[in-house]
Order: structure tokens, then sequence, then C-alpha cells
């Protein structure tokens, strides 16, 4: 099963705020691509190496070698944290990352109000990546009782609980949070054009 051209991996980015998950739910759409027949190179876990020396390094040693084994469907990884202030830029280093991305997913926290300000900086910076996620991180739900989502069109909206490394390490994550995850699985896709387009869905929290 292939999501891309033979020898070329997508990249699918996760961009945020400080302490909204990112990192948790980079593994969480690794794995569950995974779970789909997907080889995929993930930060955090692949390349540990490289990822020392840098985002951008890792990034592009991560494209050699899914050129060089010709069977890496999907490059996931996620900038650093930061807020987006009114005329705030990315450094040269996350510019040249989000040129390099396919797909990306928008993590927020609850008291952070940054999706639109993500989305406006996406489009202008890299008209070419497409936005299939905007999620507002709830911390602490370990019961996902205040998750819900839906999917419009292929792009996930919606609040997606308790992100917490510990919890993932011990495999307490909500039931409704991976549902979301498998849901942005999904969107990403359906915009390679190997899933086909669904209509409109969604769920609430209490998994």
């Amino acid at each position: 099963m292939s999501a891309s051209r033979a020898g070329h991996a997508e990249v699918v980015l996760v961009v945020g705020e400080p302490r909204s998950g990112k990192g948790v739910l980079v593994k969480m759409i690794s794995n569950e691509l995974k779970s789909r027949g997907y080889a995929t190179l993930t930060l955090g876990i692949d390349l540990e190496d490289a990822a020392r020396e840098g985002r951008l390094t890792w990034l592009r040693e991560a494209l050699r070698t899914a050129a060089r084994e010709g069977n890496v469907h999907f490059i996931v990884m996620s900038l650093r944290g930061r807020r987006l202030e009114e005329n705030s830029r990315l450094s040269e280093e996350e510019m040249d990352i989000l040129r390099y991305s396919r797909y990306v997913v928008i993590c927020t926290r609850e008291d952070g109000g940054q999706a639109r300000a993500w989305k406006e900086l996406i489009g202008s910076l890299s008209p070419e990546a497409k936005v299939v996620a905007s999620l507002t991180s709830v911390f602490p739900d370990p019961n996902g009782s205040r998750a819900w989502w839906v999917d419009v069109g292929g792009v996930i909206s919606g609040k997606i609980s308790h992100l917490d490394e510990e919890a993932y390490l011990e495999g307490r994550i909500p039931t409704v949070s991976k549902r979301i995850v498998r849901s942005v699985a999904r969107a990403i896709l359906k915009r390679t054009g190997v899933e086909e387009e669904g209509g409109a869905e969604g769920g609430e929290g209490g998994g």
C-alpha cells in the first residue's frame, strides 16, 4: 500500500503552543498510520542522533532515508512549541520545515486562542500545506469527558483530551482521543487520494 510516490515521503507537521501535547500527538498519529499499513519516520523515535542537531537536520535526514529505502510513506514531526504574537515570525529553520510539509495539524491550548493565527501564518508561508486538523488540547481530562470532534470536508476540529506523556507511556490516553487521532489519520489519507472522501462525522467525549 502506498500513499505517495515511490521513494517520496509526505511530511505531516504538528504545530502549536508549548505544553499542548504535540509530542504525544505526533506519536499517536504515527502509530495510527502504521496500524493502517503505512511506514513512518517519527521525530522523537527515529533518527535520534540527527534530531539532536536540530529539527531541520532530522527532517532532511529523514527525507534522504525515505528516498534511499523507497518504502517510507510519511514523516511525522512537530515544531518546537511557541506562541504566535502580533508580527511574530518563525525562525528560518521553522519556515523551511513548514515549506517541506504537506499536511499540518494545529494543536493549541485552551487558554491560547492561537488556532486562527497559525492558520493565517501557514496560509501565507506555505499555500501548498493543507491544514487537516485544528484541535484544542484539554488537560487534565483523563476520562475524555470534554472531548469532541467533527469532520467536515476532511478537516477535523474539536477538543482532544489528556495528551499527557505519562498517560501515553502507560496506555491511559482516553479512548475518545484515540478516535480523534483515527479521524485525523483518515483526513490525511483522504488528501492523498488513498481513502475516499466521506460525509461529515464526529463524536463526543466520555471515553
